[in-house]
């Protein structure tokens, strides 16, 4: 299989996962799709470059938002995640981590947070640390 045909195989096989994670949600995805039901824009379980799936992502405002749950704090897994950041990154792409506990304990925080990093990308807000201070104070970071 020459070069071509691996990368459409892998596109393939990515956006096959996503479909597939769409229909079977985590708890923790589900309560994100919960959240992102007050906003516009936002694709659940959005195929990435044929790399990755992103638990959600806004193309036209550039954000990815990823929720983690325990096994992110394993060592091996935390650079895995930092990896796939500076990917995402890359892209020219924000991204927003929040735990499993914060989207399924915390949703009104998570969603300030969702909304502000909106608002920072048209524009219309400046940086904060009051809500990311929340999450981390409660340890849902």
């Amino acid at each position: 299989m020459n070069g071509g045909h691996a990368r459409a195989a892998k596109c393939k096989f990515i956006r096959c996962k996503a479909d597939e994670m769409r229909a079977d949600p985590t708890l923790a995805e589900a309560g994100l799709r919960r959240i992102l039901a007050e906003f516009n824009g936002w694709t659940m379980q959005h195929p990435f470059f044929g790399v990755y799936v992103l638990d959600a992502y806004h193309k036209r405002l550039r954000i990815a938002i990823e929720v983690d749950g325990a096994y992110h704090d394993a060592h091996d897994q935390t650079i895995k995640d930092q990896c796939r950041t500076e990917f995402i990154t890359s892209k020219n792409v924000s991204v927003l981590r929040f735990t499993n506990e914060a989207v399924l304990n915390s949703p009104e925080l998570v969603s300030e947070e969702i909304a502000h990093a909106m608002d920072m990308s048209k524009g219309t807000a400046k940086p904060r640390e009051d809500v990311m201070y929340e999450l981390a104070k409660n340890g849902l970071l």
